[in-house]
């Protein structure tokens, strides 16, 4: 506590004066037992003798200057290009590393914004970290979807529900998950949570409902349709946002029932300092909804209007939590900005396209191929009266097969038509299930 003094010699003493938290301090606020944080220094303060001991040729070296002009003067001397640093030429002797080297000069990110703890980690504990996080998500995707399947079962709204309360947790999730990366700067780091936390809520969101939804119910007046759990999803994500911003239900526990309990002043402000906020998670809240209007832009048009109100709610309510409920954050630098403008901008007017053509060519959906087999071949005019009767030609000898969204006429048995002497032969016809429909 503050104002206690201890003798450094006589530590163990005064750790075990030191109450052990309670279970639900130790699960709720992560609450950590003296004897185990007494045990993690001892064991840095002997990594660091031995480290102490050993002499380490510098790789990077960071240098502060005294004003923006010293540093600027600096770039401009040593800045050198790819080739010449790789080759060691092209530079005087005066702005070389000892006479010798020509130096890589960057301009590095904030204080603030660099893990100093993980800037010496090898590269090849940098690529296993990642690959391994990105697997336990890609598995933690697939059991999500399978949440959403088993609640649509049930009801559209319960669909809607499930998917919003993964979309509340899959920030924590991918949180955790990067405690078990490696990252040099702040910035990286929330652009891993950025990319996770993004690929995460843009497959359930948008590509599970239109995967466990059967084709036939796309467009249909049934209760489970696909439309009416867009709608649903909509609505869901649009008040999901400004309640939790008003609710802030860990940051009222912390001031209204963790503040007045703490034993001193300096432990007790520090439930008041404001909630910690992702950059990366605040893009992705963006990306989401323009991502899934994009998506279903050609079902639900409408959908356009839903995002306006959505981005207007999310930009109203992360203003109010900056300005209420967050703390300020490290100064970044623009990794998320260049993500989300070089790449995840571009792939969600990408998807526009794809399943907007997609979309399309499905209409009206009815799985009308399903009825018969692949291929079939009809002698009559029954199915195809409409057609026989607007070429004014009998008998038809038909063969037709289904590419899932189309009726294909494949071939039609050599029939003079227009009935003349030159007479042209029907070949290949593409008629539309529309067609196909009415016929029957």
């Amino acid at each position: 506590p503050l104002g206690v003094k201890f003798d450094k010699e006589n530590i163990d003493d005064v750790v075990n004066e030191i109450p052990i938290p309670p279970l639900w301090k130790r699960i709720l606020c992560c609450a950590s037992d003296p004897n185990k944080i007494l045990s993690k220094i001892k064991f840095h303060e002997e990594q660091i003798k031995e480290l102490s001991k050993a002499d380490f040729d510098a790789r990077k070296v960071f240098i502060t200057f005294e004003t923006e002009q010293a540093q600027r003067k600096a770039f401009e001397l040593l800045d050198a290009s790819g080739w010449e640093i790789m080759h060691n030429r092209g530079k005087d002797d005066r702005y070389r590393f000892r006479g010798e080297t020509v130096l890589s000069v960057i301009e590095p990110d904030e204080p603030s914004a660099v893990r100093w703890q993980e800037l010496n980690t090898p590269r090849k504990e940098r690529i296993c970290g990642a690959l391994i996080t990105t697997l336990i998500s890609f598995g933690l995707i697939g059991g999500a979807g399978c949440l959403v399947y088993l609640a649509r079962k049930l009801a559209t709204a319960w669909q809607a529900v499930t998917i919003a309360a993964i979309n509340i947790v899959t920030p924590l999730v991918c949180k955790i998950l990067t405690k078990y990366e490696s990252h040099a700067r702040d910035g990286d780091l929330q652009a891993s949570i950025y990319i996770k936390t993004t690929v995460f809520r843009w497959v359930i969101t948008a590509l599970a409902p239109a995967i466990v939804t059967p084709f036939a119910d796309t467009a249909s007046n049934a209760d489970k349709s696909l439309l009416d759990g867009v709608r649903a999803i909509f609505i869901a994500e649009i008040w999901r946002v400004p309640l939790l911003a008003i609710l802030d239900i860990i940051g009222n526990f912390r001031r209204h029932f963790l503040g007045p309990r703490a034993p001193d002043q300096r432990r007790m402000n520090l439930h008041f300092q404001g909630a910690h906020y992702n950059l990366g998670e605040r893009y992705t809240e963006m990306t989401k909804i323009l991502f899934y209007t994009f998506f279903y832009a050609v079902l639900f048009p409408t959908g356009f209007f839903y995002a306006f109100a959505g981005l207007v709610v999310l930009y109203w309510s992360d203003k109010f939590s900056l300005l209420r409920h967050w703390k300020q954050g490290p100064a970044i630098g623009d990794q998320i900005s260049e993500l989300s403008r070089s790449y995840f901008f571009g792939l969600a007017l990408l998807a526009y396209g794809i399943f907007g053509s997609y979309h399309w060519a499905g209409f009206p959906f009815d799985n009308s191929c399903g009825r018969f087999p692949p291929c079939a071949v009809f002698d009559d005019e029954t199915i195809f009266q409409s057609v026989i009767h607007s070429f004014r030609v009998f008998p038809l000898h038909i063969t037709f097969c289904c590419t899932g969204f189309f009726v294909v006429l494949l071939h039609v048995v050599p029939i003079k038509y227009p009935p003349s002497h030159h007479g042209s032969y029907i070949r290949r016809i593409y008629w539309d299930t529309q067609c196909y429909n009415g016929g029957r």
